[in-house]
């Protein structure tokens, strides 16, 4: 049922027999954690987690228990709690041995690093994993893997690599029949298209995610096709429109990371636009429902480009302010942040031209970005950032080469 998008049968067959079944039963413990996953997916994260922590109690074997921590930990993450790193922790204890066990640590991890604020270390992490992808058999855990490998490369903006990662999850999806996870995969390639600058991949996906939402209520992925088109458009320079978006009824059900993702999303097309009381207020709704990575960086250039635009009044001020938000999107590997506001505002350079950690950051960025003009623009000569244009690629993570 959970792979045909049956969420909510799923839940309710799920709760019926868990509840039904004595403690001492040998399938309670997967009973519980099947609730569990299938609350996950209808956003009833709070469920989900008390649901998955009964799996973990009865569970019977070190595998049942791993794999009950495993959702209590996607589900402690998107409600930002604070047991979440304490479930990793368990996690990590256990030490997983199979190649599933190995891919799930990783994978709740990247998770868990993205609600908490910053993905430093997690590219790493997924790389040294790899290869437990061609030995796991767990359709689940594999497209959760390859998920986390394109959004970690679009969050480090490398989008053609995260486009075509996010191509290869879509092909996983759709060999072993996941239906379910059909929109966000088409939004994942959208993102990073757009990322790429590939518009017409980037609504061509979008238009096919629109579609599937018309039948579909994922209160999630509601909120993400509005995230992702509100991208999509900023990556055109289209602000208008982008400041136009706002977020459907279904959005009330959805995590408090994705719906705070919107609102810092929004203020940074106000901030550009120079609308500076409705991104102030975006700013302060999006700090409202969570502190997660993406919402907090995408606000926190939002603020930036305010202090550039009423720079007059005070330029230090205005500098120390666009500084602080690169170091802040450095140190958590959110690049991307950082290349979606150079390309709104490229004045963004000037400051960042005088800093030499901002600027060997940015250069290292844009050249995973795909933006060489601009940083041949901060390079002091365009054949010395050819030259070392090695140390500034991508490593493609099921490689190891570069690109």
């Amino acid at each position: 049922m959970i792979r045909c998008g049956r969420f909510a049968e799923a839940r309710a067959l799920a709760l019926q027999t868990a509840r039904r079944l004595s403690e001492a039963d040998g399938v309670a413990s997967r009973a519980w954690r099947t609730a569990s996953q299938a609350s996950y997916f209808l956003c009833k994260n709070r469920d989900s987690l008390n649901f998955a922590l009964e799996a973990r109690r009865l569970a019977i074997t070190p595998e049942e228990a791993e794999e009950a921590v495993a959702q209590a930990v996607s589900a402690a993450a998107d409600l930002e709690a604070t047991e979440t790193n304490d479930l990793i922790s368990a996690l990590e204890d256990a030490n997983p041995r199979t190649p599933e066990g190995r891919l799930r640590l990783a994978q709740r991890r990247v998770q868990a690093a993205a609600r908490t604020g910053s993905l430093a270390g997690m590219e790493a992490v997924l790389r040294a994993t790899q290869p437990m992808q061609a030995l796991a058999r767990d359709p689940y855990v594999k497209s959760g893997f390859a998920a986390c490998q394109a959004y970690v490369q679009y969050a480090r903006a490398a989008y053609n690599v995260a486009t075509r990662l996010a191509l290869e999850l879509e092909r996983y999806c759709t060999e072993y029949r996941l239906g379910f996870a059909a929109c966000v995969c088409r939004l994942a390639v959208a993102r990073a298209a757009a990322g790429a600058r590939d518009f017409t991949a980037a609504h061509a996906a979008l238009a096919e995610a629109k579609s599937q939402l018309d039948a579909d209520q994922d209160a999630f992925n509601h909120v993400a096709y509005t995230c992702s088109l509100m991208e999509v458009l900023l990556a055109e320079k289209d602000v208008e429109q982008a400041q136009a978006l706002d977020l459907t009824t279904e959005s009330v059900a959805a995590p408090a990371s994705i719906v705070g993702e919107f609102y810092a999303l929004r203020a940074l097309a106000h901030a550009v636009a120079a609308n500076s009381n409705a991104a102030r207020r975006d700013v302060a709704t999006a700090n409202e429902f969570t502190q997660g990575l993406e919402a907090s960086r995408y606000a926190d250039f939002a603020q930036a480009i305010l202090s550039l635009s009423q720079g007059d009044r005070d330029p230090a001020q205005a500098q120390q302010r666009i500084l602080q938000s690169i170091h802040a999107t450095a140190s958590a590997d959110f690049a991307h942040a950082f290349v979606l506001a150079a390309r709104l505002r490229p004045d963004l350079l000037a400051v960042v031209e005088g800093n030499r950690p901002a600027r060997r950051f940015a250069v290292d960025a844009f050249m995973r970005s795909g933006d060489t003009t601009f940083a041949a623009a901060l390079e002091p000569g365009l054949h010395r950032a050819k030259n070392r244009i090695g140390s500034y690629t991508a490593r493609d993570p099921s490689t190891g080469a570069t690109r």
